[in-house]
């Protein structure tokens, strides 16, 4: 046999009930003498004598408690008026209708705050639901601007009625707004910028202490939230994550999400809850991002040095050919080789060699200018792609990677011992491929070296 639902009552119902019983004893209290008044006799109703009126105000308000329980307030409350009619006298007609009126006001405002809650309700699940949808699409994203894109499409959803949604991503100090969002995005884009950034401050507090912060302003609530995946459950930086000690502009990367809301907009407990777990879970997939950026880089990097590798070079110098094209700017390669590093290794061991391949790795870093990528071709070659340089300002910046190269001391089991280089340069043809390129600045090189080596040689 299925269960039959039962209906229960709650303490405000209780409160009503005893509003209604007050209303029918405070009808009755006045009915009593005003039912010997012979004043509407013209309407063919005859007065009460106050017996009657008292029993049938007694046996009216037992049904009007019992049609409450029983069939509920909408229905109960209509009926009233009929009640009155049929016992006689517009005194109590005007007295039940009152009452059937309160009553229905009282009824009308629970159903509505039943509603409200109804509706709140419906509002948190289809919140919960969009962290749910939050976790996959985060999971999902493989770059900053993905991720923080897709974090600002879940925050509008969470928050409901907001102005906008910002995301500030950065390693150390250095943040920077990747993403935005919000239903008034075009209009209020300007203040919202400039709210951002006089709470500078506060962002940049977030992300240090990863603490929540609200904060009201002229334009409404704002509620920042820290993103970060390296935080232990106290709140405090995971050393051990660190390398044990505090992240610099090298480390994990980090971020704020901030969620504006409109002047008058309440910030309820429910929602304020969700948009911390919105908070927590793009931590973790910001740390997510942060590991496949980071073993994405490790792929494209040579593991003893730390410059790009062969396949990541190659990728790089068709990029920067066909911008070269595009912009109608010069573009040179400078192909680097070290002299004698075979009987380098065989002298002091590989070991040595090792570190001599980091040392000049350094120097080239050090000497090339910021616009230019290092690579390490494979063996004792090394690559610089120079975007934007003529073959003078090229051969100026071989000249300082040979004298930095060559003044670069290298630690062996005997005593410290410095090693030369070759290099050979090529300018970007015009409709020339990248490894016709190549082969011009190696046979560059290979003259260099037959010239005696140490030195540099520009290809014909």
């Amino acid at each position: 046999m299925p269960d039959v639902p039962v209906r229960r009552r709650d303490s405000w119902e209780d409160v009503q009930a005893l509003a209604i019983v007050a209303i029918i004893a405070l009808c009755t209290a006045a009915a009593l003498p005003a039912a010997e008044l012979t004043w509407l006799r013209w309407s063919g109703i005859p007065p009460w004598t106050p017996a009657p009126a008292w029993l049938a105000a007694t046996a009216a308000g037992f049904w009007v408690c019992a049609g409450w329980f029983a069939i509920g307030p909408r229905i109960t409350g209509a009926a009233l008026p009929c009640l009155a009619l049929a016992g006689g006298g517009w005194l109590w007609w005007l007295a039940w209708t009152a009452a059937g009126g309160a009553m229905t006001l009282a009824a009308g405002v629970a159903h509505r705050r039943a509603d409200i809650r109804r509706d709140q309700l419906a509002r948190h699940l289809d919140r919960f639901s969009a962290l749910l949808d939050a976790c996959q699409e985060l999971s999902l994203a493989r770059d900053g601007e993905g991720f923080a894109q897709a974090l600002c499409a879940r925050a509008n959803v969470v928050a409901g009625d907001v102005r906008s949604v910002n995301v500030h991503l950065g390693r150390g100090e250095r943040l920077r707004l990747v993403a935005q969002a919000g239903v008034d995005q075009q209009s209020g884009a300007e203040s919202d910028l400039a709210a951002v950034a006089q709470s500078a401050q506060d962002v940049r507090y977030v992300v240090a202490e990863s603490r929540s912060l609200l904060r009201r302003t002229k334009h409404g609530l704002r509620m920042l939230l820290p993103l970060r995946g390296d935080r232990r459950r106290d709140g405090g930086i995971d050393k051990e994550a660190s390398g044990g000690h505090a992240t610099t502009d090298s480390g994990p990367t980090r971020g704020c999400l901030t969620v504006a809301l409109p002047t008058g907009t309440a910030l309820d407990p429910l929602r304020r809850e969700a948009l911390e777990a919105l908070g927590r879970i793009g931590g973790l997939g910001l740390a997510a991002v942060d590991l496949v950026e980071q073993t994405r880089a490790a792929a494209l990097r040579d593991d003893l040095t730390g410059l790009y590798g062969h396949d990541e070079f190659m990728r790089r110098l068709e990029e920067q050919s066909a911008e070269s094209r595009r912009k109608d700017r010069p573009l040179c390669l400078v192909l680097a080789d070290l002299d004698h590093l075979k009987q380098f290794n065989d002298r002091f061991g590989h070991a040595a060699g090792d570190r001599a391949l980091i040392a000049v790795a350094k120097a080239i870093r050090d000497s090339i200018p910021r616009r230019a990528i290092a690579c390490r071709q494979g063996g004792e070659e090394f690559a610089v792609i120079l975007p934007g340089t003529t073959i003078a300002e090229a051969r100026e910046v071989a000249e300082q990677v040979r004298g930095e190269v060559a003044k670069t001391p290298i630690a062996t089991a005997q005593s410290p011992q410095t090693i030369t280089t070759s290099l050979g340069i090529a300018v970007l043809r015009k409709d020339e491929t990248i490894h016709a390129l190549i082969q011009r600045a190696d046979i560059a090189l290979y003259r260099a070296k037959a010239a005696g080596r140490d030195r540099t040689e520009v290809a014909e």
